[in-house]
């Protein structure tokens, strides 16, 4: 018979007894124990009251012998046919062992002489003893499958129980997503208003500032037709007063350019634009008269410098005459003449000093004191000139910077840098580049000049500093010829 398919024990009741049905396989199991205890105990109280009756089977052989003659492996019947007249003997025995390891009472004995109730007998206590043995592998697997199915009912709650939590993370999740896109979308409707409203913002300020950039343009030419007439204005101004004789040409050979009237004669400024014309045209034209000053004490100075130096050579006892007229020409004219006439001078100067050894004797103390003082009055006059320099320098400057502005357009700049407020140039613009270029090529051939004299200056104190070496060779050469003079006097007989 099957294990896994249910199956019906069978119970024996007063050895003949039909076989009953039992619904449940834990009932039938504990039935059938009870009711082959009950038979056993029934049989064994049977056996114990007929103890004087002569029994048709008694068994004669020993029980090891019984047991050891069956082999229950050979035997693979459903138990019907088990037990026969044939092996009543060993089958009887094998059941005996069987019910001795079961825990029965063993060693049935059988008084009357019915051998077929007999075999009857020991077939069903086989069958019994088959259904408990298939009931304890039956009950095995129930508890190994209890054991199995409660493990993995223990791990399908748990898993459950981790799902849930799963589970509730994920709605709050949602909740929080929810409550985030809800958020966002919130945000993004104020962000969105607030783009439609700087779009709009945005349209407006272009339109503002394309009225704005007309209106400037706007200005921007009536500006320039306001220049335009105030430049037309200065212009006629200056060519009447230069037509009226004035000239252009100041003393000392300079050229001032673009000249402007002093003053405006004939009547008084009637607007703010002739007042701020005016201040600006007196104020130019002191500055133009500051710069002619200085330049002609700059041509005093080098003209005195060039006159001592040619004072201190021997070979010439008063300055030439060309070198005077020189100085009173224009720059322009004498730059050449000019340099080398100083260039020549300084050569026969240091010529001079180079030779000086051999007529040292007849240079007096007097006559060093004399050029000593007359070197720190020229190196006073140097210092002074160098001061007077920086300024005309800076003056320059400034003037180039008013310059520029005015070229540049930027003339509020330019007002603003001399302290003035006026809103034109006094030239046009092809006028004001001249002016410029003109101006610049003035102050590079100044600049040569400061280079030079800054040279020559230079040139002049390794000059005194020659001098003065010479000063004490005279002065070690005169205490040497006093001592020889004396020594040849006390050497010298008396007479």
């Amino acid at each position: 018979m099957d294990s896994t398919r249910p199956h019906q024990p069978l119970v024996a009741e007063n050895f003949t007894n039909n076989i009953d049905v039992f619904p449940s396989r834990e009932d039938l199991l504990d039935q059938s124990t009870d009711g082959l205890d009950e038979f056993a105990s029934d049989f064994v109280s049977d056996v114990d009251s007929q103890q004087d009756r002569d029994s048709y089977y008694r068994p004669s052989t020993p029980f090891a012998q019984k047991l050891a003659s069956l082999d229950p492996s050979l035997y693979t019947g459903s138990g019907d046919d088990f037990c026969t007249e044939d092996n009543f003997d060993q089958t009887s025995a094998h059941v005996n062992h069987q019910l001795g390891l079961y825990g029965y009472v063993s060693n049935l004995r059988f008084l009357d002489g019915d051998m077929h109730s007999a075999t009857r007998i020991v077939s069903t206590f086989f069958k019994l003893l088959q259904q408990h043995q298939r009931d304890i592998k039956y009950k095995e697997e129930i508890e190994l499958n209890w054991k199995r199915l409660t493990r993995d009912y223990d791990n399908t709650a748990q898993t459950l129980s981790e799902v849930k939590a799963q589970l509730e993370r994920s709605r709050r999740d949602v909740d929080t997503l929810s409550a985030r896109t809800e958020s966002l979308e919130g945000d993004l409707r104020v962000e969105a208003d607030k783009h439609r409203n700087t779009r709009e913002e945005l349209k407006a300020a272009k339109a503002n500032l394309q009225f704005t950039k007309t209106q400037h343009t706007h200005e921007l030419r009536k500006k320039e037709q306001e220049m335009n007439i105030l430049k037309d204005k200065v212009q006629k101004t200056i060519n009447r007063n230069q037509s009226t004789g004035v000239s252009s040409t100041i003393s000392g050979g300079i050229t001032v350019l673009n000249p402007v009237p002093r003053t405006l004669y004939g009547k008084q400024p009637t607007n703010d634009a002739e007042q701020l014309l005016k201040n600006v045209i007196e104020q130019q034209t002191t500055r133009e008269g500051e710069i002619v000053e200085e330049n002609e004490q700059l041509r005093k100075a080098l003209y005195t410098v060039h006159t001592e130096l040619e004072g201190l050579l021997q070979k010439q006892t008063s300055p030439k005459s060309a070198a005077t007229n020189l100085y009173g020409l224009p720059f322009e004219m004498i730059r050449d003449n000019i340099e080398s006439e100083i260039r020549d001078t300084l050569t026969l100067l240091s010529d001079q000093w180079n030779h000086q050894a051999t007529r040292e004797p007849e240079i007096s103390p007097t006559e060093l004191v004399v050029r000593d003082q007359r070197i720190e009055e020229l190196q006073h006059e140097v210092e002074r000139m160098q001061l007077e320099l920086e300024d005309s320098t800076a003056l320059i400057q400034g003037a180039q910077q008013m310059i520029d502005n005015l070229t540049q357009g930027n003339f509020l700049a330019g007002v603003q840098d001399f302290k003035l407020n006026v809103d034109g140039s006094d030239m046009t613009l092809q006028e004001l580049n001249e002016a410029e270029t003109k101006l610049q090529q003035q102050k590079t051939k100044l600049e040569k000049e400061r280079k030079d004299y800054t040279q020559a200056c230079l040139k002049l104190g390794r000059e005194r500093e020659n001098l003065q070496r010479e000063k004490l060779e005279f002065e070690e050469a005169k205490r040497t010829y006093t001592v020889d003079k004396f020594m040849s006097l006390l050497s010298s007989p008396p007479t």
